[in-house]
């Protein structure tokens, strides 16, 4: 399988060397691999740095990679990433990274953000990847990946990595943008982006979007029995989603918001439900709205006053079938749960540049949760039902000092405080060596934290789960060497070795027939990143990737479950013909083990899209309209493979089938 990724690879630049003179990039414009390192990136320090300079492992996903290759979900985008992968339950997307992504953790261990402001809510701790993300791709200006442990800047959460989306500012739309799609398994989305500078001083954005996935029939053989339809699972895998989001400046202050709504059912009898149910699907409401200032209030001292509000609600509903029902016929129950939070706080920050060589930075951040509640019911008799408050104070503070021209050093902690008087602190260390003007070497050490979530220690019911209010926190301590290289204007590579140490891992686990969460024993990882990635003068983008890992449990020195050995991965975009741009990507990963002590074949996927952009001569009547037009044809697992990933124990199979050959067709019209 390696040697065929390799012809794959090999005839990808072949290929690229083909087109070279038919290219013409006026029509696909794309910023230079200069102005990509070049781009301020702000998630690694909370202020603005390039590549080389940030103390941390950074890679960056561009507008224009997201609108070749076509990308539908953050999910897609994240996975063409070298290290990263993810797992589909056939309800949520699971990010994992560096070999560990626990099949039960909601995606706890990745803070997301959206301009800056975290995703993560209240609850379960849960980010957003797939369709639970309602927002529209084409929106998003760039997304920063930081890797490694993030909370001596954000706090909890940010254990394996800090992922930010920022979306586009008012003059990257520059007016109204209407886009439709149509595909595989009954796709149809629809999606509004606008922009405006109502004054030199005042302007805004915003997007829309709505869509449904109608889903596909399975066959699952651990239910193959008359009564639950031979193990077909027919018509109950519909996917509903709508979101808005905005981003409005007047001068120095910044307001923000974002709405996200989707209704998934649920077609693999999770959690013991009745199979074939159609009722049975999941509901997830998130929202927020901040304000933020900031502020240059000397030539040293800027000051960043944020204030936020943020919203979120699940809902739940799981049909029973109780056999030993005292009438003649089977009895059926309708389980319902929901979760509730809402919270809101603030974050007082300021950047001091002591000397010119020296920059220090402090911040405080309060959150205070005045609803974290689970309700779980049956008809007219309340299961579990109870409310959570609980407040958290921080303070934060990094100083980064360059020492000499070539040599710079970056340390910080950030110390938070919650209402049961629980207090940790963690710190960051960071040394960066740049020999030559386009090297950058960087050691780098961290720790972070994830305080067990509310549904974790509070959550139980007399029929699935106990709770365990006596959890302590996730705690990851990692150390790397990255080194950076722009080999010449148009190639850069980068390469890493790393090792961390994850102690009180949470996990789940069946505990008397019942579900649990516990302090795993924890893992112990370490592993190598490489990649190769080019942005050829002729327009012509490519890249290669791998990732070796080896994430073990502590005690029983065992390979973890849902934790690739290696990934490799490879891509490529080039515009040709001048209205045409083709972009391919390729993705190989072996065999992952499972909770149930089995493992999945292999996986080798090859994902298209072929984009048309017209670029006819003449601006009046037709040929206007026609130059504002794009046309995008994808095709995602383009050769039919059949593919498994992991279950969690929720369910009754081992494995979970993924989708196989997709199209989508979407078309983009500029107004």
């Amino acid at each position: 399988m390696i040697n065929i990724i390799i012809v794959i690879l090999i005839s990808l630049l072949y290929a690229a060397e083909t087109v070279k003179a038919q290219t013409d990039s006026g029509g696909f414009p794309e910023s230079s691999l200069q102005e990509l390192l070049d781009t301020p990136i702000c998630t690694a320090a909370k202020y603005e740095q390039k590549t080389f300079e940030a103390p941390a492992s950074v890679t960056i996903i561009t507008r224009e990679e997201i609108e070749r290759y076509g990308w539908r979900t953050l999910t897609e985008a994240l996975n063409s990433i070298r290290g990263f992968y993810y797992r589909n339950d056939k309800n949520y997307d699971y990010i994992g990274l560096r070999g560990l992504n626990r099949p039960s953790d909601y995606n706890n261990k990745i803070l997301l953000l959206i301009d800056g402001h975290t995703l993560n809510e209240n609850l379960y701790a849960a980010g957003f990847f797939g369709t639970d993300l309602a927002l529209d791709m084409n929106m998003i200006e760039r997304v920063e990946i930081i890797r490694g442990p993030g909370s001596a800047l954000y706090g909890s959460g940010a254990m394996l990595a800090v992922i930010n989306v920022i979306t586009k500012d008012y003059d990257d739309i520059s007016g109204v943008k209407i886009s439709g799609e149509t595909g595989s398994f009954g796709r149809k989305q629809a999606a509004v982006r606008i922009g405006r500078g109502l004054s030199p001083n005042f302007n805004f954005s915003a997007s829309a979007i709505i869509g449904e996935i109608e889903g596909q029939d399975y066959y699952f053989s651990e239910y193959d029995d008359p009564a639950a339809n031979y193990g077909r699972a027919e018509e109950i895998d519909n996917d509903n989603y709508t979101g808005f989001n905005f981003k409005s400046q007047y001068k120095d202050l910044t307001l923000l918001g974002f709405y996200s709504s989707r209704l998934k059912q649920i077609p693999t009898g999770a959690f013991g439900v009745e199979f074939n149910n159609g009722s049975a699907n999941s509901l997830d409401d998130r929202a927020y709205f901040e304000s933020n200032y900031r502020k240059a209030i000397t030539n040293r001292t800027q000051v960043l006053l944020r204030a936020f509000y943020d919203y979120y609600y699940y809902k739940g509903n799981y049909p029973y079938l109780i056999e030993e029902s005292a009438g003649p016929l089977p009895l059926r129950i309708l389980s319902e749960e929901y979760g509730v939070g809402n919270w809101a706080g603030g974050e007082a920050q300021v950047i001091y540049d002591f000397r010119p060589d020296n920059r220090m930075i402090f911040g405080t951040e309060f959150k205070y949760n005045f609803t974290a509640e689970l309700k779980t019911w049956e008809a007219d008799s309340v299961i579990f039902k109870d409310n959570f408050p609980y407040n958290i104070f921080s303070f934060y503070f990094q100083d980064t000092y360059q020492i000499t021209r070539k040599f710079s050093a970056a340390a910080g902690f950030r110390s938070d405080y919650t209402t049961d008087e629980e207090t940790t602190i963690v710190p960051r260390l960071a040394l960066l060596y740049n020999p030559f003007e386009n090297t950058a070497l960087k050691l780098l050490y961290g720790e972070a934290f994830r305080s067990p979530n509310i549904y974790e220690t509070q959550y139980s019911d007399p029929f699935l789960y106990k709770n365990n209010p006596g959890l302590k926190p996730e705690q990851i301590k990692t150390i790397e060497l990255v080194w950076e290289q722009k080999i010449n204007d148009w190639l850069y590579t980068a390469a890493s070795l790393y090792r961390y140490d994850i102690r009180d891992l949470i996990d789940q686990v069946e505990v008397d027939t019942m579900l649990q969460f516990i302090n795993f024993s924890g893992v112990d990882a370490r592993g190598m990143e490489a990649e190769l990635y080019a942005r050829m003068p002729s327009g012509i983008t490519w890249f290669c990737n791998g990732s070796l890992q080896s994430a073990v449990d502590q005690e029983s020195k065992e390979k973890i479950s849902n934790s690739p050995e290696y990934i490799l991965k490879g891509g490529m975009t080039a515009p040709f013909f001048r209205h045409f741009c083709f972009a391919g990507e390729a993705h190989y990963e072996p065999g992952r083990k499972t909770d149930f002590d089995t493992k999945t074949g292999g996986i080798f996927l090859v994902n298209t899209n072929l984009r048309f952009r017209p670029m006819f001569t003449g601006s009046q009547g037709i040929m206007r309209t026609m130059n504002r037009l794009r046309i995008d044809f994808s095709v995602f697992n383009l050769f039919d493979v059949e593919y498994y990933h992991p279950a969690g124990l929720e369910h009754e199979m081992e494995d979970i089938i993924q989708n196989g050959r997709e199209y989508t067709v979407r078309i983009s019209l500029a107004l």
